[in-house]
């Protein structure tokens, strides 16, 4: 799931004039860097999104968009049960 955010991620910076090879780094490295921090023993995943969302910053600004009628949440929650489906498909046989 990952691997196609950062694609998509990429993607969308090169839309936006950015060369594949910066957007494709920008995107690697911020997945890393939310990675090492999520890592980290006793990190709350909401806490470590505030601390990095200034208020009207471009952050911020992303976030709406991901939670603009919790569209990036049903999102996901529909991506988990169509997996969770799929896996007691192929535990049945």
């Amino acid at each position: 799931y990952y691997h196609l955010f950062s694609e998509a991620l990429a993607d969308a910076a090169v839309q936006l004039g950015l060369p594949r090879d910066l957007a494709r780094q920008l995107a690697a490295q911020t997945a890393l860097g939310a990675a090492t921090l999520q890592a980290q023993e006793g990190a709350d995943f909401a806490e470590l999104r505030q601390a990095v969302t200034s208020p009207n910053g471009t952050t911020h600004a992303a976030i709406e968009a991901f939670e603009a009628g919790h569209a990036l949440r049903r999102l996901v929650h529909e991506a988990a049960e169509q997996a969770r489906k799929r896996s007691v498909e192929l535990a049945e046989g």
